[in-house]
Parts: structure tokens; sequence; C-alpha cells
């Protein structure tokens, strides 16, 4: 479990080689990042349609009952602070802030806001909030959950057409990080549709989320503590808590990671102690690896920025087979090879005017593609030089489906 105290102590660090402009100008954005990220809470929206069980989730993940029922308050945040507060903000911006629980308490007539604060040390990894979908006029709450989420969870009872163009308006990169909760899976049960509606939902779960995951009786999704631990996980409630932190330590040591490479690579002597991260998972590598012996051309037709963008990753490909042939692949070479190569994606992709969405998602996994390869530059060793190959030929297959896609529709 990485440490709290150790992703402060990183963040520290990395803002003290800021300050003292220790990071070449390419790195400096990256590490501006790290560091603001690196300081806060994982942000968790529970969402969906009216009673879609929303608020028991939220209740579960809280292990207290502190939502009885949402009503038509669009957004309800729970946060860390020194106290238990609750304040609630009218249309007009009006605020009134109550100590104790939201439970305890009438909300004021015309709230539009709640913001629960709670003294509860794990708030400072994971924050979360309640955001209400009305079917009529939805705008307003999908743009705050784009605007604020690290993670999603949608809950439905199956995910109907309405929703499922709510959730395509989403930003691919939120998508990724993003559940589909089918709740109240024992009704399903019950009446024998619970398979139908899991196949039904199968392919556009494996297109537009990071997984599909059940909860049934409300029983055993009460507040964690108070629950039976068996009828927790039969219910569904451990996996779906499990899924989510998991995600986070998961983003969380990754951050780390990176960070402590930049640290290592331009301020070594800033920080104390190293943080306490997980061991690097990749396999090693008895040397590097060339993907292709011979330039593979494209056939692919359709929209011209993919196809243009599978061009370049070629012609990358090409020069690695020459450093190859030449030099047993060189390390340093192989990997400048991938960074000239995506650079050359990411300034190809800034010229497109295209607003298709497949077009921005390419755009934006150029962009994660070259922060990692900026980081492989770091590290400077064979597994480094064989994940930045890698990188490119990912995003190659990406580009050639999306072209062929592109060109269907």
């Amino acid at each position: 479990m990485t440490s709290p105290d150790s992703a402060a102590s990183v963040a520290d660090a990395l803002q003290s080689a800021l300050d003292q402009g220790r990071f070449p100008t390419q790195y400096a954005p990256m590490a501006r990042h790290l560091a603001s990220h690196l300081r806060k809470p994982v942000h968790t929206v529970i969402t969906g349609l009216d009673g879609s069980g929303k608020s028991t989730l939220l209740n579960m993940f809280l292990g207290d009952a502190i939502v009885s029922h949402s009503g038509p308050v669009p957004v309800i945040e729970i946060a860390q602070g020194a106290a238990n507060t609750v304040t609630f903000e009218g249309s007009d911006g009006t605020q009134t802030r109550l100590d104790g629980l939201l439970s305890e308490h009438d909300m004021p007539a015309g709230t539009t806001r709640i913001r629960q604060e709670l003294a509860s040390p794990e708030l400072s990894q994971q924050s979360f909030a309640e955001v209400r979908i009305d079917v009529d006029a939805p705008k307003a709450a999908l743009s705050w959950i784009s605007q604020n989420a690290n993670i999603v969870l949608w809950c439905t009872e199956g995910f109907n057409e309405d929703e499922q163009q709510f959730w395509k308006s989403l930003p691919d990169g939120l998508k990724d990080h993003g559940f589909l909760v089918l709740t109240k899976t024992d009704r399903h049960l019950a009446d024998g549709t619970l398979e139908e509606i899991k196949s039904t939902l199968e392919p556009i779960v494996s297109e537009e989320f990071l997984g599909l995951l059940t909860v049934a009786a409300p029983q055993g999704l009460m507040p964690q503590p108070k629950t039976d631990s068996a009828l927790w996980a039969s219910s569904g409630g451990k996996a779906l808590v499990e899924a989510v932190s998991g995600l986070i330590e998961k983003g969380r040591a990754e951050d780390l990671d990176q960070a402590q490479m930049l640290i290592e690579s331009f301020a070594p002597d800033i920080a104390d102690e190293k943080p306490d991260t997980p061991a690097d998972d990749r396999q090693s590598n008895p040397g590097v690896v060339v993907p292709m012996t011979k330039k593979v051309t494209s056939t692919a037709r359709g929209d011209k920025t993919l196809v243009s963008a599978v061009a370049i990753i070629d012609e990358g490909a090409e020069a690695l087979v020459s450093a190859a042939s030449r030099d047993s692949m060189d390390v340093d070479k192989t990997i400048t090879i991938c960074a000239d190569t995506m650079t050359r994606l990411v300034d190809h992709f800034a010229t497109s005017k295209t607003d298709d969405h497949r077009v921005q998602k390419a755009r934006e996994d150029a962009h994660d593609g070259q922060e990692m390869i900026l980081l492989f530059q770091l590290e400077k060793n064979e597994d480094a030089a064989t994940d930045a190959v890698t990188v490119l030929l990912q995003l190659k297959t990406e580009f050639l489906e999306n072209s062929f896609y592109l060109q269907a529709s």
C-alpha cells in the first residue's frame, strides 16, 4: 500500500526541485503535474440516473449512513475536514454551514450542492461525490464530472440508450478510469434476466469502460463496518471496493515511480530517502527486441490524420531496423528514435482540425506516449528501450483499427 507520507514527501521534493529550476524545460510540466497530483486525494464520482443506487454505494464506501437520499440535489461532495460539518449551497450561491452529518439535518429548500466534510484520515487519499444525472438536462452534471472526476462509477440497472449517449460525451481519458456498476442485480437474478443483460452490455463495456461490476442485495451493501463480511462479498460490494482501491493504488504507484525517476535524474540530492513504492513488475529482457525486420506498409484507408500517423510510425520502425542492422540495437539510439517518432506524432496531431472522437483519443494517447518515452530516456536500459518500441507498436495498432472504423462510419 502506498503511504500518504511517502507521496507527500516526494511531492515536496518535486516542488523543491521545481523552485530551484532543476528540471529541463521538457520535464518541468510533468514534474508540476506530478507534484500537484500526489498532494490531492483521488476523486471518485458515483453517478447515474435517479434511483440507480448511488447513495447506497456512497454510504458503503464511507462506512456510515451519511447520505440518506440525495433527492433533487445535483452534487453531494464528501471530503476531509478538521471536523464533521455540512454545507448547503443554494441556487443563488448562499451557503449554510452546520456541524455534524448530512443525515442529521433537514435539507434547506432550493439546495443545489452539498459538501460534507468528515474528520476521517482515509479521505486524505480518496474523496467522493455523488452526481445526479437529470435525463432531461444532463449537460451541467456531465460537465462537472468531466472537470472534477478521477474515477467514475456509473450506476445503472440496464444502461439504456440515454445513458449510453451521456457516457459517450465524457472525455476518453476519464472513461479509461470508469466502471459500469450494474446495481440491484438480485432483481435480475429473480426474474432470470441477469445473464442476458450482462451479455448485452459486454461489447459496450469492452469499448467504453474499464470493467463491469455487479452489486445486489442492499443489505449486503450496508456501510462496511456494520455488514456481514460474507454477505458483503456475495453482494458484489467487496469486489467493487477492491477494484476501485486497486485502481487508485496502481495510479499512485505509477505517479511515485515517475516522480522518483525525475528526482533521481535531475535532483538526487534533494530527497533524503526514497518512497516505499512497489517494485517494477516488468519482466527483465535478455536483450532489446526489434519488433520488425522490414517495414510494414499500412494499407489502411479512412481518416487521413490516422493514416498519416501510421506512416510516421512506419518511418520510425524503418529507422529502428537500420539502427539494429548497424549497431545490434544500441539502447540509447533505440529510445532516441522512438522519442523523435513520438514528437513527430504529437506535432502531426496538433495540426489536425478534425473533431472526430477517435482522432481526439489518438491525440491524447500520443501525448501520453510522449511522456512515457521521456521517462524511458531517463532509465536508459534495455527494458526501457523495449517498452518504448512497444508504445509505438500499440499506437500503430490503435491508429490502424480506428482509421478503418472512420472509413466504415
